[in-house]
């Protein structure tokens, strides 16, 4: 309601997608909920998406973040990639890899890819999470 009152004078980020976190055993798959041209009608600055790499969702999401990024580029606005990894086989021996360094950095690096001005990412904690999720020895 208030965004145009506000919108060239304290910049905003408008977050297009979210997971819908009513479906028991949790899906990680991000939903739509609005539009690049939604938030540049509403004066936003930039928009923001998550992507769960790994899950079973994340090709969808990886196309629908990238076509996003691209539109808000041509409007002249900045993007935001909240960028998690979600997938059951990385977590082995007890020790969860999704925040493992090597696996973090390849979704990093998709999301510079498909132009994300900033990516937001949970801090690695550990790292050898694709040997370990091939089964090898990893490294912690």
């Amino acid at each position: 309601m208030m965004s145009r009152k506000y919108a060239h004078k304290i910049p905003f980020v408008v977050k297009l997608n979210h997971n819908e976190l009513l479906t028991y055993p949790t899906k990680y798959s991000q939903v739509m909920f609005g539009t690049v041209e939604d938030a540049w009608n509403l004066g936003a600055a930039a928009v923001g998406q998550t992507i769960y790499f790994g899950s079973e969702e994340s090709d969808r999401q990886i196309i629908e973040v990238a076509r996003a990024f691209e539109e808000a580029h041509a409007r002249g606005m900045a993007t935001i990639l909240w960028c998690y990894t979600r997938n059951n086989g990385f977590k082995k021996d007890g020790i969860n890899y999704e925040t493992s360094a090597d696996i973090t950095g390849q979704a990093n690096h998709i999301g510079v890819t498909i132009q994300a001005d900033i990516i937001k990412q949970k801090m690695p904690d550990v790292n050898g999470g694709f040997t370990a999720s091939t089964s090898q020895k990893a490294i912690h």
